[in-house]
């Protein structure tokens, strides 16, 4: 069987309104549920930006390196009514029809959601030219305000002679490899396009990296904008493939 390759799974709910240093930003990831799917469960990212209370909209984007490439989108929407949230998602993997109902609640921490989500079409097997994967039946989902302390920390510094920010954070122990995302949060709240407002991504092994940096399978990072605010988010996973952190900084280039 040939494994599925993840680079990464992002939820995007959004709300309408223009962006600013107020706006509720929740970063995260979701786990697909092992026991129902112990071929290849899968990590994904995970970005909400929620009204208070209401309905709101957003986009579902899959980023398989499978038969299709590139980006793959869906939708969702949802209602926040006090603590809870719920919803439905859709899209499509490979030509193949995804998507379900997900709930979940608000800790009485007030800095974190955690919930559940299925796939109404059960475990699902997605074959093409000679690849072969799986999609799980249900999982779960955890998200951070994107200003809240976890066990793990992020620094952002300037590199002057490149003239590029410098990220660093938390080294673990028994670390496999990191995953992060830049993102262009001005474009994406006027947008609604993940793809069109990523600036960096990928997977890297080391616990800091400058901007842009050449290495590996590293794609290259698109160039950033003085004053503008961005959004670096970054999730560390152990040899087993668990969250071992996740953590997301603000900054202004």
């Amino acid at each position: 069987m040939v494994q599925k390759l993840i680079i990464f799974v992002v939820f995007i709910f959004l709300g309408f309104s223009t962006y600013s240093q107020d706006s509720s930003f929740w970063f995260g990831y979701y786990q697909e549920d092992a026991g129902n799917n112990p071929e290849d469960p899968t990590i994904g990212m995970v970005y909400l930006h929620l009204p208070g209370n209401g309905q709101f909209t957003g986009e579902l984007i899959f980023s398989y390196q499978g038969c299709t490439g590139g980006m793959q989108s869906g939708r969702v929407s949802g209602q926040v009514t006090g603590p809870s949230i719920m919803g439905n998602w859709s899209g499509s993997v490979d030509g193949v029809g995804v998507g379900g109902s997900y709930t979940g609640t608000l800790g009485a921490d007030q800095k974190h959601y955690t919930g559940t989500y299925t796939n109404s079409a059960g475990k699902q097997k997605i074959e093409c030219e000679g690849l072969r994967y799986f999609v799980a039946a249900k999982g779960t989902w955890q998200v951070y305000g994107s200003r809240t302390s976890t066990d793990m920390e992020i620094e952002v510094s300037n590199e002057p002679e490149n003239d590029v920010p410098f990220f660093s954070w938390t080294d673990y122990d028994d670390l496999d490899y990191y995953r992060f995302v830049v993102i262009d949060m001005e474009c994406l709240e006027e947008e609604q396009d993940l793809e069109k407002c990523m600036m960096w991504n990928g997977e890297y092994v080391f616990s800091q990296v400058a901007y842009g940096e050449e290495y590996a399978e590293l794609p290259q990072a698109k160039r950033l904008v003085k004053g503008k605010s961005y959004l670096i988010h970054v999730l560390a996973f152990d040899e087993d493939q668990k969250v071992m952190g996740s953590a997301t900084k603000e900054f202004t280039f």
